[in-house]
């Protein structure tokens, strides 16, 4: 994050305020700060990157989906879904945790033949869990990389999985917005049969 540029209504006087105004936009566009003394609209150069979400209504508890998605997915997704996976590998790292790199490489036939998943982040506590596509054709060549968050939230005796992925665009490049819709229907179809697995398999 960078400021570019400070606009008071009045004179910023202190070293603290100026520091707490830095902490506060982190990650954001613009922040408006007001206090007593000081009022304050603070621009930054860095953009969000352009973000789609949906979310996948289960029956299945968090605790299984989590497992499912986070530290069984390699296995899962070439033996249940093998039109789609003809394999993962654990490329870099000799488990799945933060640092991990995993190889997705898709069936013959399939419109891409690979992508590259790095591990950001796993909080098995409150389940959540941060990776970001860094290689494979899967980009298209139209982005730098993609970060997928997945947050899963109980909802009765199941769950609600709130699926976030963050396109960091090459320059000149718009989204495809179409291309976007059709890949969400995708991994809702993809998490369907997972569903009926871990169903069939209350053990898994």
């Amino acid at each position: 994050m960078s400021i570019l540029y400070i606009c008071p209504s009045m004179t910023l006087n202190t070293n603290t305020s100026f520091e707490l105004l830095v902490e506060f936009t982190i990650n954001k566009n613009l922040l408006f700060f007001s206090s007593s003394s000081l009022q304050y609209f603070i621009f930054s150069d860095q953009m969000a990157p352009p973000s789609f979400t949906q979310v996948i209504e289960s029956p299945v508890a968090p605790v299984r989906w989590f497992k499912a998605i986070v530290f069984d997915s390699h296995i899962l997704m070439p033996k249940l879904i093998p039109d789609s996976f003809e394999s993962v590998e654990i490329v870099e790292g000799e488990t799945i945790a933060v640092g991990t790199v995993k190889k997705l490489n898709f069936a013959k036939g399939s419109h891409y033949k690979y992508a590259k998943h790095r591990v950001d982040e796993i909080d098995a506590v409150n389940f959540y869990y941060k990776y970001t596509t860094t290689e494979g054709d899967v980009l298209d060549g139209k982005y730098e990389s993609v970060v997928n968050e997945t947050k899963i939230e109980a909802a009765g005796t199941g769950s609600n999985i709130k699926l976030t992925s963050h396109f960091y665009l090459k320059e000149g490049v718009q989204i495809n917005e179409e291309g976007i819709k059709f890949g969400q229907e995708k991994t809702k179809k993809m998490f369907k049969v997972i569903e009926e697995y871990l169903i069939a398999n209350p053990e898994a």
